[in-house]
């Protein structure tokens, strides 16, 4: 039977108890694999797959919500600052979301590895490799698709390896990238270290306006560099 006590433990429970005071918390069970944490106005809704129904788990999404509190809105605030430059992509929402999403766990792994949980758990794929070297080498081969989804493969490529909790394997694929396209390599890189830096600093600093305005760099130079 799956019991919500399952889901605790005395590393997690300080968090959880820190933002049942911001957030009326509901927690439930899902059957279709899905795992997620929605936000609606003050209300958490997480939804866990049965075969995620641990402890690990539920302090992952509970990390998400942590950054909303803090002021970490990545997504909404990233939207905003391209439409005042009259900038969109195709399938933003869901690009943006996609993003946003490495994004949280460039920031939530430190501390999900300092309440004592291992690296190997943070996510359901941390094994899993997020940018094999064979598609590093097509990257360097490709010289015809130069196009906006091109582009915005690489950018989700790299965020998701600076995101994963086993980064310094992705060494060499960097190194292509860099070699391939060095300038938007720069931009990612600028992004990396403002993260790094929110990470040590906090979100209400110039640092959350940089990343913010370092990503739309990152827009800027595909909608200039996309062939159609």
């Amino acid at each position: 039977m799956f019991d919500t006590q399952q889901l605790f433990d005395f590393r997690n429970k300080p968090l959880y108890q820190r933002l049942s005071e911001e957030y009326e918390i509901d927690i439930f069970l899902d059957f279709d694999g899905d795992t997620y944490a929605h936000f609606i106005n003050n209300h958490l809704t997480i939804r866990i797959d049965q075969k995620e129904w641990n402890a690990h788990t539920l302090t992952h999404e509970l990390l998400h919500a942590a950054l909303r509190i803090e002021g970490f809105r990545f997504q909404s605030d990233l939207k905003v600052v391209l439409n005042e430059k009259n900038l969109s992509i195709e399938n933003q929402d869901e690009y943006l979301e996609y993003i946003s999403n490495w994004f949280d766990h460039r920031l939530m792994l430190p501390r999900y590895l300092k309440m004592g949980y291992n690296k190997k758990s943070f996510l359901r794929d941390s094994t899993l490799n997020k940018f094999a070297l064979s598609d590093a080498f097509n990257l360097f081969l490709n010289q015809f698709l130069l196009n906006e989804r091109y582009f915005k493969i690489i950018v989700a490529k790299y965020f998701s390896t600076i995101s994963d909790p086993f980064r310094n394997r992705y060494v060499l694929q960097r190194f292509i990238l860099n070699r391939r396209h060095p300038d938007l390599y720069t931009l990612l890189n600028q992004v990396d270290l403002c993260l790094t830096l929110l990470i040590k600093k906090g979100f209400e600093t110039e640092e959350y306006d940089n990343c913010l305005q370092g990503t739309l760099k990152i827009f800027q130079w595909i909608k200039s560099n996309s062939i159609q």
